[in-house]
C-alpha cells in the first residue's frame, strides 16, 4: 500500500510538471517596446523592465494566455520598430495613423509647467505668460495640442526626461513641460530646486499601439485590459506605488 502511494504521488508530480511545461510551451510571447518613463516603465536593479504600465500590461496579457516581453527604446525608434513588425506594439503613446490602438488607456500623461524655485511665477496663467522664454521638451514626445502649436516661445530639445529636468535645474532653459507623476518620481530620487505650476496645462490618455497586422492580438489585449480595469487590479497597482487609484486619475484627466 505504501509503495502504491509513492507511485501515485510521483504520477501526480509528473502530471503537474508536464502541465506546467505545456502551458509555458504553448503560451505565445508578446513583444512590446516603450520609452523609459519611471514610474510607468523602468529597469530595476536586476535589469528587468518594471513599472506601473508593465504591471498592467503583463496582467492583461496573462489573462489571455500571453507572456509579455517588454524592452525600452527611444521614442522614434520604438514607433519605427513597431511599424516594421519587429515589436508587436508600443505602450504609453497617443493614437496616431498607421497603427492600431487599444480601446482603453494604460496611463495618463499630465502636461504641466515646471520652473525653478527662484522663479517669480507661482501659478500657471496661460501659455502667453511664457512668451519669449526658452522651454524644454523631450524629442519625439507628442505633447498636448495647445502646447505643440503655441509659437510664442523658443524650444529646446532633450533626449530624455531626466536630461530635460537637469537643464532646468542648471538654468539652461527657463522652464520645461513635464508629466507631474514622472517628474515627481525623478525628484524623489535626485532632488532639484524646481516645482510645478498649478493648474496643469492638459492631461492626455496614453494607449498601447499595435502593428496593423496584429488585429487578433489587439482584440485579446482589449479584453484582458478591460478585465484588469473592471476588477480593480489596475487600481491596486497604482495604490501600491502611488497611493492613488488609476480610475481616479482617469476621471481627473477626462475633466481637463
Amino acid at each position: 500500500m505504501k509503495k502504491r502511494r509513492i507511485i501515485f504521488s510521483i504520477n501526480i508530480l509528473l502530471y503537474v510538471i508536464l502541465a506546467t511545461y505545456r502551458a509555458s510551451a504553448f503560451a505565445e510571447t508578446v513583444h512590446i517596446c516603450a520609452v523609459k518613463w519611471p514610474p510607468f516603465v523602468d529597469l530595476n536593479d536586476s535589469n528587468v523592465t518594471t513599472g506601473l504600465t508593465v504591471d498592467i500590461l503583463r496582467e492583461a496579457f496573462r489573462r489571455k494566455g500571453y507572456t509579455l516581453v517588454m524592452e525600452m527604446r527611444p521614442f522614434a525608434r520604438c514607433l519605427k520598430e513597431v511599424k516594421s513588425g519587429l515589436f508587436d506594439g508600443m505602450s504609453d503613446v497617443v493614437p496616431r495613423p498607421g497603427y492600431l490602438s487599444s480601446t482603453l488607456p494604460v496611463s495618463v500623461w499630465t502636461n504641466a509647467i515646471w520652473v525653478r524655485d527662484d522663479s517669480l511665477q507661482r501659478s500657471f496663467e496661460g501659455l502667453a505668460s511664457f512668451k519669449g522664454k526658452t522651454v524644454g521638451f523631450v524629442k519625439g514626445y507628442t505633447y498636448a495640442p495647445k502646447v505643440q502649436t503655441y509659437d510664442g516661445w523658443f524650444r529646446d530639445w532633450a533626449k530624455t526626461d531626466e536630461m530635460n529636468i537637469n537643464k532646468l535645474a542648471k538654468g539652461r532653459v527657463d522652464f520645461i513641460v513635464g508629466d507631474i507623476i514622472s517628474t515627481q518620481h525623478y525628484l524623489s530620487i535626485t532632488p532639484h530646486k524646481i516645482h510645478v505650476l498649478e493648474p496643469p496645462i492638459e492631461s492626455q490618455r496614453e494607449y498601447v499601439l499595435f502593428n496593423v497586422s496584429r488585429t487578433f492580438l489587439l482584440k485579446d489585449f482589449n479584453e484582458g485590459l478591460k478585465s484588469v480595469m473592471d476588477d480593480g487590479t489596475a487600481d491596486y497597482f497604482y495604490m501600491k506605488k502611488l497611493n492613488i487609484n488609476f480610475s481616479h486619475i482617469l476621471r481627473s484627466a477626462a475633466g481637463r
